[in-house]
C-alpha cells in the first residue's frame, strides 16, 4: 500500500494540469486500504502539498489551493456550496493577516473542494503585493459549510513550501538544480530557494480555555505545539475550562443538595445533572425529604435518611413523648427519651428526712430501678421531692416517667444541643443552666447531680433545691 501512495503522490507532483491533479487525488482518496489512515491529517498534508505543486507550475498572481471538508461532525461534506475565508498571516501562526479574501466554491462527492487564492473577494491586503521572501507564512482557512459566513471550521498550517513561481523574478539565481524526486522547492529563512522533503508535521487544536483538551475544529498543523495548541481533540466547550471530557456531573433531579450518582463525560448527560460538587448517598432522587441530611421518621416505614435502616431511633428526634437523647446500640429501635420541658427548677431530692433508700445504680438503664425504690423507701408517690415529681409526669401521655440515673443524666448534658433543639421545636424548653438531680444515691446524705453548664458531676446534700427533668423508656 505504501507504494502506491507514494506512487501516486508523485503523480500529483508531476501533473501539470488542475484536472489531472484532482483526478490522481481522488484516486488516491477511493484507494481502500488508505481509507482506514486517518484522513485527517492526510488531507490537510495533501492540501499544502497541491497548493505547492500547482503554484509552482504556473507564473500567475494565485494560488491553487484543494481541501477535504468535513462537518463537526466529522462526516464528510459533499456535493455542496460551502463558504471560505482565506487569510495569508505573516511570521506566526497567529501573526498579522497581510491578505484576507472570501470565497464561495462547491465540494465534489469526495468532499474535496478546490480554489484558486488571490481570485476571490478581497476583505483585506493585496495578494500581489505580498514579499514571499520578507518573513514565514501561514495560510488560515475558515469554512462555513452551509455556505455562508458562519465559518465555524478553521485550520492554520505553514507555508514551508512558499510559491516559487510568485517569488522567483525576485531571485536572480533562479530555480536550484539537484532536488531528488518527490521533494519541493521551498524558500529557506534566508529567502534562498531551495529542495526539500514535503512538510509531513502533526494536527494541533487550539485550547482557548487552557484546560488540556483541544478544539476539533480549530486546528494547526507543525513539528511541535505552538502556544495555546494541544494535541488532544476532544473538547466539547473551549470556552469552559471546567467542561472537557474529564468532568464529573452530580445527578440531583430532586434538588435536594444530595447527589445520587455521577457521570464522568465532556458533554451534560441530561436534566438534573450539575458540576456543582454534591456529597453522595441520596437513597431517592425523586423526593427531596429524603437524603442523607434528613432526619428519620419513626413509624412511616421509610427510609428517611438513606443509611439502610427503617425506623431507627436518632439523637435530638421527638417521638415517645419527648426528645431521643440514648438510642440502644444493640437494638436502635430503642432508647432513652426525657421530657421536653423541667418538672422543676427548685426542688429537693428526699421528701424531708437523711434516710438511706438503697437507690445506688448508676449505670444507663437503672433510672428506672432507682425511682421505684426511691418512692418505696419514702412512701407513697408524691409531687414534693425530686423522684416523685418525675414519676408524677404525665408528658405525651405517658405514665412510666422517673428520675435519670448518674450516667442517664450525663448522657442528657452530653446531648443537650440536640435536646434544647428539638424541646423548644415542639413546645418546650431548653435545659438552661441548671443543676438537675440525679437518682443515684451515695449514702444517707449524699445523691450525684450535675451542672448543665460545666457538665461537672459531684454529690451534694439532699435537701438541697436543684432542677428535675423526667426520663422515660421506649
Amino acid at each position: 500500500m505504501e507504494r502506491d501512495v507514494l506512487v501516486l503522490m508523485r503523480c500529483i507532483y508531476r501533473a501539470n494540469r488542475a484536472q489531472e491533479k484532482t483526478a490522481f487525488l481522488t484516486a488516491f482518496l477511493n484507494n481502500s486500504e488508505i481509507k482506514i489512515l486517518n484522513m485527517k491529517k492526510i488531507y490537510t498534508f495533501l492540501a499544502a502539498l497541491l497548493l505547492t505543486a500547482t503554484t509552482f507550475a504556473q507564473t500567475p498572481e494565485k494560488m491553487s489551493y484543494q481541501a477535504v471538508v468535513r462537518n463537526s461532525g466529522d462526516a464528510l461534506v459533499t456535493n455542496q456550496a460551502v463558504g471560505i475565508q482565506i487569510s495569508i498571516l505573516q511570521t506566526t501562526a497567529t501573526g498579522t493577516a497581510v491578505y484576507v479574501e472570501t470565497q464561495t466554491a462547491t465540494t465534489n462527492v469526495n468532499g474535496l473542494v478546490t480554489i484558486e487564492i488571490g481570485t476571490g473577494t478581497i476583505v483585506s491586503g493585496g495578494f500581489t503585493t505580498i514579499d514571499w521572501s520578507a518573513s514565514s507564512y501561514f495560510i488560515k482557512t475558515e469554512t462555513d459549510p452551509s455556505g455562508g459566513s458562519n465559518y465555524t471550521i478553521t485550520g492554520t498550517s505553514q507555508l514551508l513550501s512558499v510559491p516559487y513561481a510568485l517569488h522567483a523574478k525576485t531571485v536572480e539565481n533562479g530555480i536550484p538544480t539537484g532536488g531528488l524526486e518527490g521533494q519541493v522547492l521551498t524558500i529557506s529563512s534566508s529567502g534562498t530557494p531551495v529542495w526539500a522533503d514535503p512538510f509531513a508535521g502533526t494536527t494541533f487544536y487550539e485550547d482557548t480555555d487552557s484546560d488540556g483538551y483541544g478544539d476539533i475544529n480549530s486546528t494547526y498543523v507543525a513539528f511541535s505545539a505552538p502556544n495555546g495548541y494541544v494535541s488532544n481533540n476532544t473538547d466539547c466547550n473551549d470556552t469552559d475550562a471546567t467542561i472537557n471530557p474529564d468532568t464529573i456531573w452530580y445527578l440531583d433531579a430532586d434538588g435536594d443538595s444530595f447527589a445520587i450518582s455521577t457521570v464522568t463525560q465532556c458533554d451534560s448527560p441530561g436534566t438534573g445533572y450539575t458540576t456543582t460538587v454534591k456529597p453522595l448517598g441520596d437513597c431517592n432522587d425523586g423526593d427531596a425529604t429524603i437524603n442523607p441530611g434528613a432526619p428519620e421518621i419513626a413509624g412511616d416505614n421509610i427510609d428517611n435518611n438513606c443509611d439502610n435502616q427503617i425506623d431507627e431511633a436518632e439523637i435530638g428526634q421527638f417521638i415517645e413523648g419527648g426528645v431521643v437523647f440514648w438510642v440502644d446500640p444493640t437494638d436502635n429501635t430503642h432508647g432513652l427519651v426525657c421530657a421536653i420541658e423541667n418538672q422543676s427548677t427548685g426542688i429537693q431530692w428526699y421528701n424531708g428526712s437523711y434516710t438511706t433508700t438503697g437507690a445506688t445504680g448508676t449505670a444507663i438503664g437503672t433510672g428506672i430501678t432507682n425511682t421505684a425504690t426511691i418512692i418505696s423507701a419514702q412512701g407513697a408517690v408524691e409531687t414534693n421531692y425530686a423522684a416523685g415529681l418525675a414519676k408524677a409526669y404525665t408528658g405525651g401521655g405517658f405514665n412510666d416517667w422517673f428520675l435519670p440515673s448518674k450516667d442517664e443524666l450525663n448522657e442528657m448534658y452530653l446531648n443537650e444541643a440536640a435536646i434544647n433543639a428539638s424541646a423548644t421545636a415542639n413546645g418546650g424548653a431548653i435545659f438552661s443552666s441548671y443543676y438537675f438531680w440525679s437518682s443515684t444515691e451515695v449514702d444517707a446524705s449524699l445523691v450525684w447531680r450535675q451542672d448543665f453548664t460545666s457538665g461537672y458531676q459531684f454529690t451534694f446534700y439532699k435537701g438541697f433545691m436543684n432542677s428535675v427533668r423526667a426520663v422515660r423508656a421506649f
